[in-house]
């Protein structure tokens, strides 16, 4: 049971990560934009806030798995529907010739935007994996 707590333990810091990293990479492609109009940023903001929802239900499993083990299946279909998006996109940057690159200003070198998403696209898989492969627990009072 604790082993399996530890698990949302770290989806939570890898939902937060990625979040951080999926709003920065979203500032480095549109930064002439943002340049332009910064309230776009708290455009980015709103689109990403509703992401804030599955760290919040892995917070809560890790908490108190037992309480909230009616929670998971929620977190299982919040996994999938977050990963869709990315496999989407990696597909779609994959099959372009022309792959362009991110320039985020904290790396000196440039990122390739397809090998960004792939590795993003993998950990979820990983997550999405190990959470569809845990078992609900019913709760007896």
């Amino acid at each position: 049971m604790k082993q399996k707590r530890f698990v949302f333990l770290w989806l939570l810091i890898w939902e937060c990560l990625k979040i951080i990293l999926l709003m920065a990479a979203a500032g480095a492609l549109f930064h002439k934009t943002l340049l332009l109009n910064r309230s776009g940023v708290f455009w980015l903001v709103l689109l990403g806030s509703g992401s804030l929802v599955i760290p919040l239900l892995d917070l809560l499993l890790f908490l108190r798995l037992p309480t909230y083990a009616n929670l998971l299946p929620i977190v299982k279909i919040g996994k999938i529907i977050t990963a869709l998006p990315c496999f989407l996109l990696l597909v779609g940057e994959l099959s372009r010739r022309l792959l362009f690159s991110l320039n985020f200003i904290f790396l000196p070198f440039p990122v390739s935007s397809s090998l960004f998403l792939f590795i993003i696209f993998s950990i979820d898989l990983i997550f999405l994996s190990v959470i569809i492969s845990l078992k609900e627990e019913t709760r007896r009072d």
